[in-house]
């Protein structure tokens, strides 16, 4: 009788040991996905997709970089950076972005870090090489400056 169950047991506990694993390397492969994008123009959203917080944000080139902590990622989850249309006719040109997180009903409690790689040339007020842009990103507390890249 103490020999089944001590099999018993040792079964118990060598599965679990092998789930959680298991689990932990999914976990790392998915927080290190990068999701890579286009910006497009459109019209502000409001109240809509789901929430999101900007860890951090920088422009590499004509790409633009954010880091962000979503919920989730049981599923594939969606983004989509809007630019308004609207220039100002200050002395710097500015832009307007909104970037837009749909969960897909995604239900995990867990929080990740995913990284965004956006392309935002198509945004460009003006697409000549140095042009100068400050973009003001919805939910992000400093503007970014963006200067129009082309390869030489």
């Amino acid at each position: 009788m103490k020999l089944i169950l001590s099999i018993c047991l040792l079964i118990i506990f060598s599965s679990c040991g092998t789930e959680k694993e298991v689990f932990s390397n999914i976990s790392a492969t998915e927080e290190n996905k990068a999701y890579k994008m286009k910006a497009s123009f459109g019209q502000p959203f409001d109240n809509v997709g789901d929430k999101y917080t900007i860890k951090s944000a920088k422009i590499e080139k004509n790409t633009l970089i954010l880091i962000v902590n979503i919920q989730g990622e049981c599923k594939p989850h969606d983004f989509k950076m809007i630019g308004f249309e609207g220039a100002s006719n200050s002395i710097q040109p500015n832009r307007s972005l909104e970037l837009i997180h749909l969960s897909n009903g995604d239900d995990c409690t867990r929080y990740v870090d995913v990284s965004l790689e956006i392309d935002i040339s198509d945004i460009a007020i003006k697409k000549e090489k140095g042009y100068k842009t400050s973009l003001k990103l919805k939910e992000w507390k400093d503007n970014l400056d963006y200067v129009f890249y082309v390869s030489e």
